[in-house]
């Protein structure tokens, strides 16, 4: 498991497309979108990380709610 703040997630990933902006969206919307239900986000605090193989996994899975 790697976790990762988002804007170096970003960065790291800037070849995908991935930009701050979209994934901070992505985890606004993590109760609808399916984030939450694959527990891709994790809080400490006022900080947010990602990990970065469980967003990948939801990802692949087309980003739908309960296919973990």
């Amino acid at each position: 498991m790697a976790l990762i703040r988002v804007n170096a997630f970003a960065a790291k990933h800037a070849e995908t497309g991935i930009k701050p902006g979209g994934l901070r969206w992505q985890i606004f919307n993590e109760q609808h979108n399916g984030l939450a239900d694959f527990d891709v986000i994790v809080r400490n605090g006022r900080a947010v990380y990602i990990d970065e193989d469980r967003y990948f996994e939801w990802l692949r899975s087309g980003g739908k709610r309960g296919a973990a």
